[in-house]
């Protein structure tokens, strides 16, 4: 008899126990969204870790709670998200081992700015073929990500990144030493090389061990070699403390500007308007 009624009652308690369920999921969800990092992209991959189902993060999207900017990955509000948002979800929920260098680095270290010519690019850097999600190629960030794919050093410090605030939100970014060198081994044009060497003047700081360390071990000869005349020709302090006797900087001349003039101490073309120095 008493059997019987469990076997009835059976139902309720499963109804009963999938409403309670429910509505922690929901609580939980809602305690999610009220996080700094909702504020910004949340993926799947983020949800699942925290418990929360595809099948919940449907009903939200329905609801309107959520908006999707593609395949797993969500906003609360997509008016409200920049790409700075993007960025921290590939590096903090996902683990995509790229960086913002370069002049994007620079830039965030107050040592350099983009002109606003159009749309900003924004200059990302790694050196492993990351795989980059669709939803955040797809997704109009109101910038152009340019991803630099290339193994710009034999060997990094384990200090090479820095984590800096941008946007609202947290990004690892290369440090000012290591995003000079990565913004110079892009030089190949007379007004490029005129806006290096503007951003190298404000380069006093830079740090003489970690540059000594990032030289020895960049490929780059342009980049390196770009870096040492800027310094020699500005009077950079860093210079003076460098061992250049440690630093592979290749032979023969390389051409940094077409018909420029060849500089003898570092064998690279300069425009002719420098002759008498920067």
């Amino acid at each position: 008899m008493l059997s019987g009624l469990d076997d009835q009652r059976r139902p309720v308690y499963l109804v009963e126990y999938k409403q309670t369920r429910g509505r922690h999921l929901e609580k939980k969800l809602k305690s999610l969204l009220a996080e700094p990092a909702s504020s910004g992209v949340m993926t799947t991959v983020w949800l699942r870790q925290n418990g929360i189902s595809s099948q919940l993060v449907s009903k939200y999207v329905r609801s309107g709670w959520l908006s999707s900017i593609g395949h797993g990955a969500y906003v609360r509000d997509v008016s409200r998200i920049v790409w700075q948002h993007g960025l921290n979800a590939l590096q903090t929920q996902l683990a995509v081992p790229v960086w913002l260098g370069g002049l994007s680095a620079l830039a965030l270290h107050g040592l350099g700015h983009q002109l606003a010519i159009g749309r900003e690019r924004v200059w990302l850097h790694a050196q492993d073929s990351p795989h980059l999600p669709k939803w955040f190629n797809q997704h109009d960030w109101s910038v152009d990500f340019v991803l630099i794919n290339r193994r710009l050093f034999v060997e990094l410090p384990n200090d090479r990144f820095i984590v800096r605030e941008s946007g609202g939100v947290s990004l690892t970014v290369a440090r000012p030493e290591q995003a000079v060198l990565e913004y110079l081994d892009r030089v190949q044009s007379r007004s490029a090389f005129e806006d290096a060497a503007d951003l190298m003047a404000g380069t006093r700081a830079l740090r003489p061990k970690l540059m000594q360390s990032l030289l020895e071990s960049c490929r780059s000869i342009r980049a390196k070699r770009l870096a040492l005349y800027f310094a020699d020709t500005l009077q950079l302090p860093w210079m003076a403390r460098l061992d250049l006797s440690n630093i592979d900087l290749g032979s023969g001349p390389r051409q940094i500007v077409a018909d420029g003039r060849l500089d003898s101490t570092y064998q690279i073309t300069v425009p002719r308007s420098l002759e008498h120095g920067i």
